[in-house]
């Protein structure tokens, strides 16, 4: 099974806002996808956090499942966004709960 990673960050909020919404989206997708690596990642290294970037390590075949659930959580985080990289470029960006469609996107069409 082909393995795919992502990195997960949200924007326009402080940094201690964005490690909550780190930990919440990170036990969503853990619930959603119990088999999928989910990890924090610090933005700064100078910064006693967890971190408010979250790795997504997930097979091919879970991908639409992870992008509902990030859909899900952002329907219920009024106002949260998020940037999705793979290989270290931005594949999408700016996304809300009403992108679930591009959410999607983004994840199936990383090439592994």
């Amino acid at each position: 099974m082909e393995e795919r990673s992502f990195e997960l960050s949200f924007e326009g909020v402080s940094s201690s806002e964005a490690n909550i919404l780190a930990q919440g989206l990170r036990e969503e997708l853990l619930e959603a996808l119990p088999d999928a690596t989910v990890t924090r990642k610090k933005t700064r290294q100078d910064t006693m956090d967890f971190g408010a970037t979250l790795v997504l390590v997930l097979g091919t075949p879970v991908a639409v499942v992870a992008a509902k659930a990030i859909g899900n959580y952002l329907g219920r985080n009024s106002g949260a966004k998020i940037t999705i990289r793979a290989d270290g470029a931005i594949v999408a960006e700016n996304l809300d709960s009403k992108d679930a469609a591009r959410i999607a996107e983004a994840i199936l069409s990383k090439k592994g």
